[in-house]
Parts: structure tokens; sequence; C-alpha cells
């Protein structure tokens, strides 16, 4: 395993370790690949929203594209949702809205 970040993200350069994936557990979330045009990389199914770090990338482009990323998978929508208790009624409503929004696009 590798050695655990620093304390201070700010000072430091963002350096993270090419975690190692078995299969058993969820993927990484930030996959560290020196490349010169890093490229998001999203889940096909769920909430693992993975994004590419260049090597001399700032944090803050970093941050600013993983919030993107988590953004357009809809992750911050469903936590808003589930705040409350939505009734059979509701539920349903909602999924004619979304169906409709969806037929719409087409």
């Amino acid at each position: 395993m590798a050695a655990p970040a620093s304390t201070s993200l700010l000072n430091t350069p963002l350096q993270l370790p090419l975690a190692s994936f078995s299969g058993r557990s969820s993927p990484p979330s930030v996959v560290h690949v020196p490349r010169r045009a890093p490229t998001a990389v999203g889940a096909t199914k769920g909430y693992n929203v993975q994004i590419l770090v260049d090597e001399n990338e700032g944090e803050e482009s970093i941050f600013r594209r993983f919030r993107r990323e988590v953004m357009r998978a809809g992750v911050i929508q469903e936590i808003k949702r589930r705040r409350r208790y939505e009734s059979k009624k509701d539920e349903r409503k909602r999924k004619a809205r979304e169906a409709g929004r969806r037929n719409r696009r087409r």
C-alpha cells in the first residue's frame, strides 16, 4: 500500500500513486496517468466518477473537472431528492416528468 498523502495539500504538488485494482473493491477515484491531454472518464452505471490527472496539472483544475463530472453524473440531484421521503404518487409524477424530458430531447 502507498504512503499516506501529506496533510497540507496547498503547499505540496499533487502526487498520487497508481493504486492497484483487483476487481474485488471499487476502482480508485483519481488515477494518475502521465499524458499530455487528460480526459475525463465516467462509469457507465452508478456514480463512480473518475478523472485522469495530468502530471503537471494544478489542484484547482483537477477539482473543477471532478466537480463537473459529478454534476454530469447527477450525484447532487440524487442526494437532494433523497433528503425527504417520496410517496409513490410523487415518485410516479417525477418519473413521468423525467421521461417527458428524455422524450423531448429525442
